[in-house]
């Protein structure tokens, strides 16, 4: 099977999974969305440790439903959204729904390599996060890998969620009446020249 033909399969069981393996629906597309919006890219990463060489390929586009589409590109509900997702993916790995993925990847590692086994190339598939808006500055920090979709290490014939997120910060950006506070990853707090760790109170007791 050829690498193409690879990735087309890939980007098939994606679009079936998307709508029926999550608790929550969402929709498949080849290409990014028109309409200002969050969306999550899967993408194809071929990497041989050998020659260090690493190859991505994008298979497709998934939007998601209310609060998933984020229409404002709010940056706070941005990072929650991906919270979620993680959390939606994690899940129905548990129920073995995205089992079907794996030989799949397993083609994909051997049309990269001429048809032939070899365990120094490894195939999965990255999700990441990005906002359909104007804002340049806004769509640099919100764009995120949220997760990888790996064969398992012990068990190949089984799919792993690799958690990619940072930890998140509380901080307040801005000066005066224009400050806000946000929960960033601590990796994007440089986007921002003001920028001041906030302290969460923990709950009084009585």
């Amino acid at each position: 099977m050829s690498a193409a033909s690879t990735i087309n399969s890939i980007a098939q069981a994606l679009r079936d999974l998307s709508e029926k393996a999550l608790l929550v629906p969402f929709v498949f597309a080849e290409s990014v969305p028109k309409r200002r919006q969050q969306y999550w890219t899967f993408k194809v990463n071929f990497f041989d440790t050998a020659s260090e060489v690493h190859v991505e390929v994008p298979c497709g586009v998934i939007t998601g439903p209310a609060a998933f589409a984020n229409c404002e590109c709010d940056i706070n509900a941005f990072f929650e959204n991906n919270d979620r997702l993680l959390d939606l993916f994690a899940f129905s790995a548990t129920r073995r729904n995205f089992d079907s993925l794996a030989p799949l990847l397993t083609n994909a590692n051997r049309s990269v390599c001429g048809g032939r086994r070899t365990k120094g190339t490894h195939a999965y598939l990255a999700v990441e996060a990005s906002v359909r808006a104007g804002d340049p500055g806004r769509r640099a920090v919100c764009n995120e890998t949220v997760l990888l979709l790996e064969r398992a290490e012990r068990r190949a014939n089984r799919i792993h969620v690799s958690c990619m997120i940072s930890e998140r910060v509380r901080v307040r950006v801005g000066e005066g009446v224009d400050s806000r506070v946000l929960m960033l990853p601590f990796d994007k707090c440089s986007h921002y020249a003001n920028c001041q760790q906030v302290a969460i109170r923990a709950p009084t007791t009585i």
